[in-house]
């Protein structure tokens, strides 16, 4: 069987604890459903399976540097004339405020240094300015971060964590590849079950471990979710 193990929302919970944004943390940390309250609060559509896709889309990139045109010419974002979409974009500012203050400090500390970033992993940024501009990718200082602890940082803890475990207990599954915010594995039938819960487990402790490994208080929950399938077009949840 094909195992999925996700990192749930791990984009939108790394910007919460990077930006501090007290909103962002008590939402996760109490289990709102941000998508569902952009949706209905921010941009006033009534809440069904695709308007809470197109509010998880905003939200998402709103992290990254999303921009009232950019929302306004997507075809497949709803279609909101440009004055909406701005007053969106104040709103949902308002709201996080302090996710905000985080990326304009980013920003400035990048034009104003010496072109890098460094994050609590010890990971340095270096960007690059544009030859055509002169500038600095204002997109790239908000998601680099985000992507880089999310992706870089974390996932790759819980793997390394999650595959000593599965040697102690001489679980015969293997990893194979890892997609975008999940590690995949190759699982026998009957190692389904203690590997989902070996999974889960990981996730579930991710604030300890990286605590532990970073030296920093990790104070925004961390989970995930589980598939399982005969192949990775046909996964099913079951965590």
């Amino acid at each position: 069987m094909i195992l999925n193990a996700d990192l749930s929302q791990i984009e939108w919970r790394v910007a919460a604890f990077l930006s501090q944004d007290p909103t962002m943390i008590a939402e996760i940390n109490s289990g709102v459903d941000q998508h569902a309250a952009s949706c209905t609060n921010l941009m006033k559509l009534p809440l069904n399976k695709l308007n809470r896709f197109y509010a998880k889309t905003f939200n998402f990139r709103m992290i990254y540097g999303g921009t009232a045109w950019g929302f306004h010419k997507d075809p497949h974002m709803p279609k909101f004339g440009i004055k909406k979409w701005k007053q969106v974009i104040v709103d949902f500012y308002l709201k996080y405020p302090m996710l905000k203050v985080w990326q304009d400090r980013n920003i400035r500390h990048v034009v104003q240094g010496d072109g890098t970033l460094t994050v609590f992993t010890g990971r340095i940024f270096q960007f690059k300015l544009d030859t055509w501009s002169g500038k600095y990718n204002d997109r790239q200082i908000k998601n680099w971060p985000i992507q880089g602890i999310s992706r870089g940082d974390i996932l790759p803890l819980a793997g390394v964590i999650i595959w000593n475990a599965m040697n102690k207990l001489k679980l015969l599954a293997k990893p194979i590849l890892t997609v975008h915010d999940s590690m995949v594995y190759s699982c026998p039938d009957n190692e389904i079950d203690p590997l989902a819960d070996l999974c889960m487990k990981v996730f579930n402790n991710l604030p300890f471990y990286i605590e532990q490994y970073w030296g920093v208080k990790w104070n925004v929950s961390l989970t995930g979710e589980i598939e399982i399938g005969k192949n990775y077009g046909s996964t099913k949840r079951i965590r």
